[in-house]
């Protein structure tokens, strides 16, 4: 088995974007055995932009939301965690928007994704 790679690099955004964005994750996961990931809830709304594999939400926060992959998930605001399934790699970027970025973004207020995740383009159609 090859050796496992895993990095990440968190960056502040640029001062006159600091009221709509927290800060800029980007990660990178290789090789490692297969797994799942918290999603933990935060006081942000996440979007994140795939640029490996798909990420495989199988247990959302709202458990009446049925699991999905996703490209480019928009995740709301939440009170318990979603599970992330990946086959050993991931790699990505995400977005720690506030919920007055998120309004500014996507033009619809937080509450709208309440406990729940949806695909980029679903949201991009409704705007």
């Amino acid at each position: 088995m090859a050796p496992t790679l895993a990095a990440w690099s968190t960056r502040p955004p640029a001062p006159q974007l600091a009221p709509f964005i927290e800060h800029y994750v980007g990660y990178r996961l290789l090789g490692s055995a297969p797994g799942l990931h918290r999603g933990l809830p935060s006081r942000h709304l996440t979007f994140i932009v795939s640029i490996g594999p798909a990420i495989d939400v199988v247990a959302q926060s709202d458990p009446g939301q049925s699991p999905r992959s996703y490209r480019c998930v928009l995740g709301g605001l939440q009170t318990s965690p979603a599970l992330i399934a990946h086959d050993g790699d991931q790699e990505g970027v995400a977005i720690e928007l506030t919920p007055v970025g998120f309004h500014a973004l996507f033009d619809m207020p937080a509450r709208a994704l309440w406990s729940t995740s949806v695909e980029l383009d679903d949201v991009a159609r409704s705007v």
